[in-house]
């Protein structure tokens, strides 16, 4: 394998693990978005029933 050949092998990994790393990322923070919702609502049912189980 030449140099140019390993170079694009090598540049086609790096840019697979910073897709990879890239989706992971934004699949938190869309988790941490709906926790944040999910936890806003329950807060907000709270304080309409006036309970707190």
């Amino acid at each position: 394998m030449n140099i140019a050949a390993a170079s694009i092998m090598q540049s086609q990994a790096q840019l697979q693990q910073n897709v990879g790393t890239a989706l992971m990322k934004k699949a938190m923070d869309t988790a941490e978005q709906n926790g944040s919702f999910v936890d806003k609502a329950a807060m907000g049912t709270v304080l309409l029933s006036g309970k707190m189980d």
